[in-house]
């Protein structure tokens, strides 16, 4: 079986499931599309953008197994032409990548319990719609809102919720201490077996949270962590300043990490409540940078997890691209310092 344009799919996810349901046991799927190379270091682009370790992962959490990849050069093989398409250049100048992979029995998915964890400040047109957005996950799901010293009514919301959605807690707390210290107070009070955060303002949406916990629950990853940079962005869901620093601390993170992570700062990410409570947390303000560390730093495989980023409907980013791009910076040096030059 063979695909083509999944650069311009829709969910690229959904087209690899699919496959997976018409092919048989060993079945072989072949994927071609155009070399993304081009896209990693332009900022606009149109297509999805699938780098290899990319598709290798998104492969094996639709349950296939990677035989090989290459680059293709689009004329009939020769000596000189495979030659070619296993060298660096080859990277830069084929047009085409492709990857043949087998169908493989999915791990039997065991049965965990899941916390979704939102942080949130001044939320109030947000919060009761995330709220009940949020799916049903796992053998059971739990919802905390973490009310980071809200000065709107976030809290009286959420209170009200609490009353009439029996699977919810509110913790409520003054003055503001910021996002990584909300996630760090949801984690700790989570009864899950898996943890997740997830941002009040519903960019990454409420449908794509299943994807977070599969990989974890059928023993592919021990870590989820969002992608925004997959698919096409809506319009005006992230300032071009932000994009650029997301970027770049992408590059920085997966040499940093030994892992492949095309997002460092996507507002979810998921992963067993006993592996994060063995992590050392504070070293960034929003707590990204810390559970990528935390995870390098125990061995847990990260896996990505393509999102389709939203823009705001209600309410202000608490991002200030200046001030807490400074402060992201020093909490990836401090990264470096540690996974690479402390032994």
């Amino acid at each position: 079986m063979t695909i083509t344009g999944l650069n311009r799919a829709g969910d690229v996810i959904a087209e690899l499931e699919r496959a997976y349901s018409k092919l048989g046991m060993n079945g072989e799927l072949t994927i071609h599309y155009p070399n993304p190379f081009h896209q990693t270091f332009i900022l606009a682009f149109g297509p999805n953008w699938l780098p290899p370790e990319t598709m290798t992962t998104l492969l094996t959490q639709a349950g296939f197994a990677k035989l090989e990849h290459g680059w293709w050069l689009g004329v009939p093989k020769s000596p000189l032409a495979q030659r070619f398409s296993r060298s660096i250049l080859a990277r830069l100048f084929c047009p085409t990548i492709y990857f043949v992979a087998q169908k493989r029995p999915l791990p039997n998915e065991k049965k965990y319990s899941v916390s979704v964890i939102i942080p949130c400040k001044d939320e109030e047109g947000n919060i009761a719609k995330a709220v009940r957005s949020v799916p049903k996950l796992g053998r059971s799901t739990e919802i905390i809102v973490v009310d980071d010293g809200s000065t709107d009514r976030t809290a009286e919301i959420a209170k009200n919720l609490e009353l009439r959605v029996k699977n919810l807690r509110l913790i409520s707390y003054q003055p503001n201490k910021g996002k990584g210290h909300a996630i760090a107070v949801g984690f700790k009070a989570a009864k899950g077996d898996i943890v997740m955060d997830w941002d009040a303002d519903m960019t990454v949406p409420a449908s794509e949270l299943e994807r977070f916990v599969e990989p974890i629950a059928r023993g592919q990853a021990k870590f989820t962590n969002g992608a925004r940079f997959i698919y096409p962005m809506e319009k005006r869901a992230m300032r071009p300043l932000n994009f650029i620093g997301n970027k770049l601390m992408s590059l920085l993170f997966s040499w940093v990490i030994a892992q492949h992570v095309s997002d460092t700062l996507c507002g979810t990410k998921a992963l067993f409540k006993k592996d994060w409570q063995k992590m050392t947390w504070g070293r960034d303000p929003w707590g990204d940078f810390t559970l990528l560390i935390g995870a390098s730093e125990h061995g847990l495989t990260i896996a990505d997890v393509p999102v389709h980023y939203l823009a705001r409907t209600a309410g202000k980013s608490k991002m200030r691209t200046l001030q807490h791009g400074y402060q992201l910076l020093k909490a990836a040096l401090k990264g470096t310092i540690i996974l690479k030059f402390r032994n």
